[in-house]
Parts: C-alpha cells; sequence; structure tokens
C-alpha cells in the first residue's frame, strides 16, 4: 500500500512536471522578444534552485558555501541566445574566475570565515548547476531555432534512460552495480541504454518527418546509447553527493522525485555532450 501511495505521488509529479516544461515551451514560442528569453529565465531559475539544494545538502557537513555568489552566478544564463556567441564566451571565461576572486575577498573581510574548502566548494556548485545546465539554452539556440526540437533530445535521453532502468531493473534487476546506489542494477542499466538507443532513433525519425532536420539513423542511435551511460553516470555521481551529506534527496520538493536536482542531475552531464555531438553533426 505504501509502495502505491509512493507511485501515484511519482507519477502525478511526473505529469505536472512535464505540463510544466510543456508551457515553458510553449510560451518561449509566442513570446514578442526575439530569442529564447522566456527560455532562459525558466532555465536560471531551475538552476538557482540546484544550487541551493547543493548548498544545503554540503552545508549538514559543516561547509559554508557562499551562497550568494552561487545565486548569483545563474543569471549568465539569461544572454544565451540573445546576444553574440564570442560574447557569451568571454562572458563564461570571466564568470569562474571573477568567482573565485570574489569569494577569497569575501574570505579576507569576514577574517577567514570561510577557508579554501568552502571558497572550493561555492565555486562548485554553480560550475556543477549553473554551466552543465547552460548547454541546454545552448542547445535550444541552434540551428536558427531549430534547437527548441534539439532539446528532447537532452531531455527525452535522459528521462527514458531512468524510466526504463527503474522498470526493468524492477523488474528482473538482480546484479546491483555498486554501493553508492544499492538499488540499481545492471539489467537496469541495460534496459535503460536499450531505451535511449530506441528513443533517439524514434525521435530522429520524427524530425525527419517534420523535415526539420535529416541525421543518420545510426550515428544517433549510437549517440542515444552514450548519452544513456553519460546519464546514469550523472545519476551516479549524484547520489555520491547525497551519501556523502547524508541525504536521501536534495529536497522533498516533489512528491516521489525529491528535489529539483534529483530531476535534473542526469540531464546536467547529458546536456554538453548531445550540444557538441549536434554541432559536429548538424
Amino acid at each position: 500500500k505504501v509502495e502505491g501511495i509512493r507511485m501515484l505521488k511519482r507519477v502525478l509529479t511526473t505529469v505536472i512536471g512535464v505540463g510544466i516544461i510543456i508551457a515553458i515551451f510553449i510560451l518561449d514560442s509566442f513570446q514578442f522578444i526575439k530569442g529564447p528569453f522566456i527560455f532562459n529565465i525558466a532555465l536560471s531559475i531551475i538552476s538557482c534552485m540546484m544550487t541551493y539544494e547543493f548548498y544545503d545538502a554540503v552545508s549538514k557537513k559543516g561547509v559554508k558555501p557562499i551562497k550568494n555568489l552561487g545565486y548569483l552566478a545563474s543569471l549568465a544564463i539569461l544572454p544565451i541566445g540573445l546576444v553574440k556567441p564570442e560574447i557569451i564566451t568571454l562572458l563564461y571565461f570571466m564568470l569562474f574566475p571573477i568567482l573565485i576572486l570574489v569569494s577569497f575577498i569575501e574570505s579576507l573581510r569576514t577574517n577567514i570565515k570561510y577557508n579554501i574548502i568552502d571558497i572550493a566548494v561555492t565555486i562548485f556548485g554553480p560550475l556543477y548547476t549553473v554551466f552543465l545546465s547552460s548547454f541546454i539554452s545552448h542547445t535550444r539556440a541552434m540551428d536558427n531555432g531549430n534547437g527548441v526540437w534539439y532539446v528532447w533530445f537532452i531531455l527525452g535521453g535522459a528521462w527514458v534512460t531512468d524510466i526504463f532502468a527503474f522498470l526493468v531493473g524492477k523488474t528482473i534487476g538482480k546484479h546491483k552495480v555498486s554501493k553508492i546506489s544499492p538499488k540499481k542494477s545492471w539489467e537496469g542499466c541495460l534496459g535503460g541504454l536499450v531505451g535511449a538507443i530506441i528513443f533517439f532513433i524514434i525521435f530522429t525519425k520524427i524530425l525527419h518527418n517534420l523535415q526539420i532536420v535529416e541525421l543518420n539513423y545510426i550515428v544517433m542511435g549510437i549517440l542515444g546509447g552514450i548519452v544513456s551511460i553519460i546519464s546514469q553516470i550523472g545519476d551516479f555521481s549524484a547520489s555520491s553527493i547525497k551519501r556523502y551529506c547524508d541525504v536521501k534527496d536534495f529536497s522533498d520538493l516533489m512528491p516521489g522525485h525529491g528535489g529539483m536536482l534529483d530531476r535534473f542531475d542526469s540531464i546536467l552531464f547529458v546536456a554538453p555532450v548531445v550540444y557538441f555531438a549536434l554541432t559536429i553533426l548538424i
């Protein structure tokens, strides 16, 4: 009965979450400002929430990140696709040196209230959440607006991997992968791999039929397999952070799923892989 209630919460949260994402895409398509401005605002908010959850988790181990710096870093997503790419590159080259400099200035100003570990975690937070998620926006801005379709390679690749891994692992999973995430099995990982390959081939066919872009099915199937592996590494990486911090989930924002970072942990790793792969292929 408890498992059934938990599953119901998980399904309802998924439906609501997908609905919100679709609403963001719809609003983004009807905006008056040229470029993915609405999309960037939503992604910036999500990145800020993930940074908050990461800082909250590590704080339980006595680390004192300079939180406001991490939150401000999420604003770096806003101009992506709206200004020249070389300006974006310059912005990101400047972002982390500035964060390092300001972090040490804050440490000196507060008589070393923040030590080197605090500063390192402060910098790692937005590097993990903001910088990696920025590739979702970079993908959205690709190919004269067609990137709005390509983003689903990122979201779908990660989520289909997660769904297939869960279903297969729960059904026939016997051989455990790691103590980091004891519920995950090799059978589930393989199921996620197959699911992602199928999704990439089907979605490639859809894009071809809609005359959006023509991509090689074999190449995209291979990319789907790579994305699935990277997605699962991202999931295990987040699990290792949670295990270190002694937390089950990063937050209880979404019943049955955990926090925003629990839902985006695999997407963060997948986003740059899909972006660079499509940049080469298209």
